[in-house]
């Protein structure tokens, strides 16, 4: 019997081997867009957090206003009021033209930087000292689902986030 020295590998060994490159490499792909989709779902999440706090902190700078009148207030989800306040950047304002630049310039941010991105700011209605100060601030967006260039895709759901604080 004769032997024979096998040096190199077959083919069947070599296509074996891309087979299972291949697989693996799709894997890791899968992985990759997935790590995606949710870092863009939770940068929203940062943001609309951010955001909150942002027109809590403009509440509680202007405390008066906040608790007397409803100037920061709105009903249900808006997006950026249509009119522009008196800009209280360049300008003096008093305290109710504060809210109400406060209040725009709040929606307009939600509106820049969260997709399709609505605000509602309500207070508590309820008798009591106490929950009188309770201020509820919600924000809801759509959530990219794709990116590819210019063009992106959204789900349908909405998503919300709400965060409530004593003033």
């Amino acid at each position: 019997m004769k032997e024979f020295n096998q040096q190199g590998a077959t083919l069947i060994e070599i296509l074996i081997t891309v087979l299972v490159m291949g697989v693996g490499l799709l894997g890791i792909a899968t992985m990759q867009l997935s790590g995606l989709k949710y870092a863009s779902g939770a940068q929203a999440r940062t943001q609309a957090s951010l955001l909150a706090n942002d027109m809590m902190d403009r509440l509680r700078a202007n405390r008066e206003i906040a608790l007397g009148q409803a100037s920061y207030l709105t009903e249900g989800f808006v997006s950026k009021p249509a009119s522009l306040p008196k800009s209280c950047n360049e300008n003096q304002c008093d305290a109710v033209e504060m809210a109400e630049f406060d209040r725009y310039a709040w929606l307009q941010s939600v509106e820049n930087l969260l997709p399709f991105g609505q605000g509602s700011i309500t207070k508590n209605d309820t008798e009591g000292s106490s929950s009188q100060r309770i201020y509820q601030i919600s924000l809801q967006w759509r959530q990219v689902k794709n990116e590819e260039g210019n063009d992106h895709e959204f789900e349908n759901e909405l998503r919300n986030f709400t965060f409530r604080s004593a003033l």
